[in-house]
């Protein structure tokens, strides 16, 4: 439809079909918008890393508190704030463990090489000497297994409880591309990730060092909690956690990142800062109180009456960035404005009320977006408004969408290179003796995983709205 039809309405008899003579009797066939409800969390799935270096994580100093312990600790309660209906425990290693029970985390037995024969015999004492097992669960560390079993439904929450000591094959070499396409798996559709690193005190062994060697020294190191799953309910249960360690723990003890391609979608009304109706300015107030252009519809929905032509835009909408996004999260940027937009004509062919509306084939940018230092600003397009033709209805329907900057994960998450070490490194740190050890090549496994949410992400929905406004000029 050309943008220039509607002129015929005002130079042609009133008559013609296209014309409008009559207010607007019906909504315009706006499409449902997303509603933010707190979807339901069905179920939950929790895994439990049982490597030997893990054992020191739960035997602590007497007099010391284990950050790990209080966390796992707190984990039925955190999960009853997001409503979930079934959660399941699981032990994993070389092979996941079904039908883990929750209260042996904190034992330092889970963590011997007996952890296959005491899983299936919970009260019995296991006389049998490692060597006697001859598949031990300790040894490794397969969170890509983890990742595969994974049941990725919008309803349901996956968490691993791990210390990430993953080896150059895990995240540079031939299991690399395993667990890229493990992580793309587990980020599909609307979920995402979050990374929770936690130091805690430390005493025990740390074992499989690029070199093969242990280390005995520390007294610290970080644990990691990875949640995956839908947006809203993996960012209550992140706040509520993070509010629960940051009432017990300095700030430099945790750090958080998201990492997700479902921002939040802001349904905001569009806010009055002023609106030009013949030849004066009427506040937001009185806008609200006025005769609707069109009655029986949404009362979100906003209407508004313009007089053309326009010098300055009359309404602006700012939103702060944070407000879209989730918090700890990639960043975001080249927003772009999608926008359907239909005039009503009071006659006309159909029988139908909402047939009334007739869209435009090539809709003119009736809002246009920017950016600026963390915040958007969401306005009138003059030169589009501009050019409509006068006295008549106009419905838009806009979607602002965005996407996933390209960034160096270190420039935006500094603490992931300070906790991580990598093989070419291990000599200079363990010269060093630290008391804290750092987590083995965090910062590769960190930027494969932004890279997977990268390569999934296109263009994000971060906004949508709807409007009716008349030219009355």
């Amino acid at each position: 439809m050309n943008l220039w039809n509607p002129v015929l309405c005002f130079i042609i008899t009133v008559g013609f079909v296209g014309c409008e003579t009559t207010r607007p009797t019906c909504s315009p066939p706006f499409s449902p918008q997303e509603k933010n409800d707190l979807p339901l969390v069905k179920s939950v799935e929790i895994f439990f890393d049982v490597s030997a270096s893990m054992e020191g994580f739960v035997s602590p100093q007497r007099g010391e508190k284990s950050s790990y312990i209080d966390l796992v600790g707190s984990i039925p309660e955190q999960l009853r704030r997001i409503n979930a209906e079934k959660v399941s425990y699981y032990s994993f290693g070389k092979k996941i463990q079904d039908n883990f029970v929750l209260a042996e985390v904190t034992q330092p037995r889970s963590y011997k090489c007996d952890k296959n024969v005491q899983i299936k015999t919970h009260d019995k004492k296991i006389k049998s000497k490692p060597e006697d097992i001859p598949d031990c669960n300790n040894q490794e560390s397969r969170i890509d297994k983890v990742l595969e079993k994974f049941n990725t439904k919008d309803d349901s929450l996956q968490i691993i409880f791990t210390d990430l000591f993953l080896n150059n094959t895990e995240v540079l070499g031939a299991q690399a591309d395993a667990l890229r396409r493990a992580l793309e798996k587990s980020l599909r559709k609307s979920r995402s990730f979050a990374l929770l690193g936690v130091r805690s005190s430390f005493h025990g062994k740390i074992y499989d060092l690029p070199s093969g060697e242990k280390y005995e020294k520390a007294t610290s190191r970080p644990f990691y909690m990875l949640i995956f799953g839908p947006s809203e309910p993996l960012s209550r249960l992140v706040e509520n956690v993070s509010f629960l360690i940051s009432n017990t723990l300095p700030a430099d003890a945790f750090h958080l990142a998201v990492f997700t391609k479902e921002l939040k979608k802001t349904n905001t009304p569009l806010m009055f800062s002023s609106v030009v109706r013949s030849g004066s300015s009427a506040t937001e107030k009185e806008i609200s109180s006025a005769t609707p252009l069109v009655s029986g519809i949404d009362r979100e929905i906003p209407q508004f009456r313009l007089v053309t032509p326009l010098k300055d835009s009359p309404i602006q909408v700012t939103l702060p960035l944070s407000s879209i996004q989730l918090k700890n999260g990639l960043p975001i940027g080249n927003f772009t404005v999608y926008s359907d937009v239909w005039w009503w004509v009071s006659s006309g062919k159909g029988s139908v009320c909402k047939e009334h509306w007739v869209k435009f084939e090539n809709p003119p940018p009736i809002f246009e977006i920017y950016e600026k230092s963390g915040t958007l600003y969401f306005k009138i397009a003059l030169a589009s408004v501009n050019a409509l033709p006068p006295r008549r209805t106009y419905a838009v329907s806009t979607k602002v969408k965005a996407s996933i900057l390209d960034v160096k994960v270190s420039d935006i998450m500094p603490w992931v290179s300070n906790w991580s070490f990598s093989a070419e490194t291990e000599e200079t740190l363990v010269r060093n003796g630290p008391k804290f050890f750092p987590t083995l090549n965090l910062g590769q496994f960190v930027s494969v995983l932004a890279n997977a949410l990268q390569t999934q992400s296109k263009t994000i929905l971060v906004l949508e709205n709807n409007a009716i406004f008349r030219i009355d000029r």
